[in-house]
């Protein structure tokens, strides 16, 4: 860091600094909770390895299978049937899938990349894959 005095703005004296700031390129998992509507979106992992990440998404998925009865959760009545592609009980479950491939459908669901300020990353409170 590197400050620097004396620098003259109309009248006023002013100080400046110049920081370096190390970034780092996160991967985002955004999908659609099952409860929600379509459009709905919430991040639910994420990696600074973009091939870890859709290995972890891959590795939750299970034969597709569908729960009845689950009236407790009371959101379409005790007879409706969810339809779910990821294993019980795992973080996924109640999420419906989006593509594989990294790719982000037209709803914002997939994966999404962004660049972080390293000192930052302990602050997100997301699954880290």
């Amino acid at each position: 860091m590197q400050k620097t005095f004396g620098q003259i703005r109309g009248l006023k004296m002013i100080a400046t600094r110049q920081k370096t700031i190390t970034q780092v390129l996160i991967w985002k998992l955004v999908l659609n909770p099952m409860t929600a509507r379509t459009e709905a979106a919430e991040l639910v992992a994420w990696s600074d390895d973009k091939d870890k990440l859709i290995e972890w998404y891959r590795s939750q998925m299970v034969e597709p299978y569908v729960e009845t009865n689950l009236s407790s959760l009371g959101f379409h009545g005790k007879d409706y049937k969810w339809h779910k592609t990821f294993a019980k009980n795992s973080k996924l479950e109640w999420y419906n899938p989006t593509f594989d491939d990294g790719s982000i459908s037209s709803y914002g669901h997939g994966l999404h990349s962004e660049w972080i300020d390293e000192d930052a990353l302990w602050r997100i409170n997301y699954y880290r894959v």
